[in-house]
Parts: C-alpha cells; structure tokens; sequence
C-alpha cells in the first residue's frame, strides 16, 4: 500500500501547474490510487503522469458537468454522489475519496498559483487541458466553501439535494424528463413540471396518478437500478403536490460502500446506481436536522438487496457460460422492503433527534431458505444502524407489518400488471406500498396501538421508550 501511496503522491508532483503541500491527504491513498492510476496493479513508473493526467482530467470534467448540483447543495455531498456514480472510474470511491481529491487538487492549484503568479499555461495538449479544466471548476464551484456554509436550495420544497443529485443523473434524468430542453437544469425540469401542474397540463387525483405519471408497472425482483430509480422519481414527483414524505429516489441494495464496490464490475457497474444503508442515513439525517424545508416526520425508502454472494453468482456463470453480469441481472433476484424512518417526539421538541426505524417485509409467500436469508440479512442492517453514528438516538426498531386493509395478499391490480408472478415478488409489492403511502392511501402508524394493530413486531426499544403518540 505504501509503494503505491508514494507512486500517487510522486506522480502528482509531477504535474505542470500544481504545486502539491508537502503530503496531499487522502483518507483511502490505496483506494484512490485504485480509482486514477490502476484497479489490478502497478504502473510503470515512467507511465505514472501520462496516466493522472487523463484520469483527472476524466474526473475534472464530470465534476464540472454536474456542476449545479454543486452550487445547490448545503453539504456537497450530493455533488460528491453525482460523481461517485457517473464518473466511469475503474474502480468505486466512496464519496468522502472524491471530496479528497477535490481539496487537495483545489489547494494545489492555489498554491502553484500563488507561487508563481505570471506563469503561463502547461505547453503540454493534455496538461494544458487538464488545468483550464480545473481552474473553470475552481471558478463556477466555489471549492473553497467545502462543506456546510451558504448557497439556497433553490429548487421546489419537496425536493432536496440528494433528490436533485439521483433527478439530475443524465440516464435517469433523460427517462423521467424524455421532452426536456437540452439547455435546461434539473431545476428548470422540474419547475416546468410544477408549471404545467398549475397551467393544468397534469391531472392531481391519487386514482388516476398510475396513469398520468408513467407509473404503468411496479419495479420487480429483475428491473434493473436506472428503471427503479426512473420509477422513484416520477412517484416523488406526482406526490410532491401533497408535500409527500421525502422519499429516498435511490433502491437500497447494500449495507455499507465496501459491499457496493465489490460488486461492481460484476454488475456492470450498475451498483453505483444502488445505494447503501449508511446512505439512507445521511439522507434522514439531511432533512431531520433542519437542512431541508420538509412537511413531514417520516422518510421512505425502498430496499431492494439480493442474497447471493459474489462466489454463488461466478460459478452459476461458469455453469451457464455466460458474462457474470449477465447471470446476476437474471438470476440474483432482488427482494422487496420498505424501511421508514421516523423523528420520534416531535410534538412536544421539535429539536429532538429521537427516531423509530420500521422496516416493512411483505408477505409474498417466498421459500422458506429464502425467509431465512431476509432475516439474516436484516440482523445485519440492523446492527449496523445500531452502531451507526447517524442512529445515536434510534429508540426502537419495528420489523413485517400488515401493507394493506386485507392483510399482505398481491392486490388485484398488481397481479394483473405483473402478469400473476407478484405472489413471489415482493419488490413490486413494496413498490405498491410505497404508493399508497405516498398518496396516503395507507396512514404510517406512529403510536404503539396502531403498530401492533398493523401487525408490527418490536425486535429493539422498550415499553417505555418515548413513542410517536
């Protein structure tokens, strides 16, 4: 690891126009040398600058690109998302690795500057690209606000900065909006939507939302990431008008990003476009703390994992001779929940940071080895929360639930869009939840007497733990 610390520190140094601090400080060195200079090994020495400079430059450039997710965004993190998804790196940062590479740029940049003031541009092509890059980025992003200081949210109230990020995300954004105007933001695409509600362009009535919104389909235990987050957003824009719940627009299919990044290149890259738990968290942290304007006290998502590991899902593609990406999107069925997450107290302390999780497992009738591997699975999450520096106050965890009047059986509706396979897919099941919450077809309980009469189980928190009544 140090070798390759010092090869990417050493290879920087070397670049015309930064002027690297004595040591640039990177949390995961390994990791980001990884990510910009190479996923399986060493590179040659002499290669070492040819190599960063392309990658930054890469990298530059798709920072610069979602730019007004920067200017937006309180925190930044949004951005920092952006670019951990879209950016096409052989290998997948975490988001905290990409703010990394950005200060430390930033600071070179300023310091080669300040110490040489009249200096031309690099003569090298590909240098000289690379820091024009840079310096355009350090002027539209305002690099040396990282972190929690001004600039509104400017967008409508019912979305936030993470929303912004998973709406403004090219693949997704071109399904969601497929008549927007190539020079329009994501805010300009989502205002036009609101406009045209108010001009009454769009009809606002919960029972004819499947038909209006596109949401023609639920997402299944097969539908790839893009589709389910496409589904996501255009549910969170036709609720909107309600001033919904804040609904997390990215499916959860991950405890933490080391599980994400090990299944990257064997999906295609397509995890990137999952989210993990730790992710949901800073999410439901964003908004319970005050940095969005929200109308609610509960936030949803949808968690979509599979319980295949990396070893299993090699050799089914031995077996059938086929890429291994190819085998999971057709074999490593996902499974369906809904977590919620609610602010506890907030009647009588609207600062409290108390919080109930529910997580919501419909009963779809899957085998019985695959019942066992969901409750293994949620074991998991939920000591993970229990640890998690977001869940310091979590109170209680509630665990199944009743999802409809006439108990967990498929509705009608679903079976025919589903073809009758949605007695074994409780993705789509839970994506008909998420619906009936969102339009508040389905009420989320909030006081002990409504949990147990929707048939919650407490697995964490006491009898006389503050409750949301």
């Amino acid at each position: 690891m140090e070798h390759r610390a010092d090869a990417l520190e050493k290879g920087m140094r070397q670049i015309e126009g930064l002027h690297f601090q004595e040591s640039p400080i990177f949390q995961s060195p390994l990791e980001i040398y990884k990510a910009l200079l190479s996923h399986t090994g060493s590179v040659p020495e002499d290669q070492i600058p040819e190599t960063l400079v392309t990658s930054l430059f890469g990298f530059i450039e798709i920072c610069i690109q979602f730019v007004e997710a920067w200017e937006r965004d309180l925190t930044r993190a949004a951005h920092y998302s952006l670019v951990q998804t879209f950016w096409d790196s052989p290998h997948l940062l975490h988001i905290q690795d990409i703010r990394d590479i950005l200060v430390c740029i930033h600071g070179a940049r300023v310091a080669y500057k300040t110490k040489n003031p009249k200096a031309p541009y690099p003569a090298d092509p590909a240098v000289y690209s690379l820091i024009s890059h840079i310096d355009h980025m350090i002027k539209h992003m305002r690099t040396h606000d990282y972190g929690d200081k001004d600039g509104p949210i400017l967008f409508p109230h019912a979305f936030g900065s993470f929303d912004l990020a998973v709406l403004g995300e090219p693949r997704v954004r071109s399904m969601v909006f497929p008549n927007r105007a190539s020079s329009d933001t994501t805010a300009n695409d989502i205002d036009n939507y609101y406009a045209a509600l108010d001009k009454g362009a769009y009809t606002i009535n919960p029972f004819v939302l499947r038909a209006e919104y596109k949401l023609d389909q639920y997402p299944t235990k097969q539908t790839d990431p893009l589709n389910t987050r496409a589904y996501l957003c255009r549910l969170a824009l036709a609720t909107g008008v309600y001033k919904r719940y804040p609904l997390f627009l990215t499916p959860i299919a991950f405890i933490t990003h080391s599980e994400r990044r090990s299944w990257d290149l064997l999906t295609a890259k397509l995890s990137r476009y999952y989210a993990t738990v730790e992710d949901f968290l800073y999410y439901f942290e964003d908004f319970a703390t005050g940095t969005r304007n929200t109308f609610q006290d509960h936030a949803l998502a949808l968690v979509t994992p599979w319980f295949h590991n990396i070893e299993t899902a090699s050799q089914m593609a031995i077996g059938e001779r086929a890429p291994i990406w190819d085998t999971w999107e057709k074999k490593c069925h996902r499974t369906g929940f809904v977590f919620i997450l609610s602010r506890l107290n907030t009647r009588t302390d609207a600062q409290s940071r108390a919080c109930r999780l529910l997580i919501i497992q419909p009963a779809t009738g899957e085998a019985s080895y695959m019942a066992d591997a969901q409750d293994t699975w949620i074991a998991d999450v939920i000591d993970y929360i229990k640890g998690s520096r977001y869940m310091k106050e979590l109170r209680e965890i509630w665990v199944k639930g009743r999802t409809r009047r006439n108990g967990n059986k498929p509705s009608r509706k679903i079976k025919v869009s589903l073809k009758g396979q949605v007695r074994i897919d409780s993705v789509a099941t839970s994506a008909e939840f998420l619906e009936k919450a969102m339009t508040f077809a389905f009420k989320i309980p909030e006081d002990h007497d409504e949990l147990l009469a929707n048939k919650f189980e407490r697995i964490y928190g006491q009898e006389n733990e503050a409750n949301g009544a």
